[in-house]
């Protein structure tokens, strides 16, 4: 993957086309007086936009968007990111992660601990041992 340029619209045409068509078009001599106020001029241009006909597509996009069939993200299930990694533990009894040192035990100075972090949660085991801090 390659990294685009900031501020070099030749770099990055989709997005960038459409920060010139919103500049261009929307914000282009028109005044607003608090975030609400621009929230629904915004909102009432976005409607006439949307139920125009597109010049590249010769299409509606509020018909397009139909097809899409897309779902409301609420109704998606959150995606669970674990990271797991090994740490040793010290002779003096801590495991270092992420910055921060963790104590075990005393019987597992020396072994190889199992460390997982899942959300805020962060799991420890070592052989058959859970420990969650």
């Amino acid at each position: 993957m390659k990294l685009c340029y900031p501020h070099r619209p030749q770099t990055k045409g989709k997005v960038e086309n459409s920060i010139k068509f919103i500049r261009n078009n929307f914000f282009a001599g028109r005044e607003f007086s608090s975030l609400k106020d621009l929230n629904n001029l915004v909102t009432e241009w976005l409607k006439k936009v949307n139920s125009s006909i597109h010049r590249t597509t010769g299409r509606i996009p509020n018909e397009m968007i139909m097809e899409e069939n897309l779902h409301p993200l609420d109704s998606i299930p959150e995606f669970r990111i674990s990271i797991t990694e090994e740490r040793k533990v010290s002779s003096d009894c801590f495991l270092s992660y992420k910055g921060n040192r963790y104590s075990v035990p005393w019987k597992y100075a020396g072994r190889i601990a199992t460390v997982s972090e899942e959300g805020s949660i962060l799991k420890i085991v070592i052989g058959e041992d859970k420990y969650e801090h």
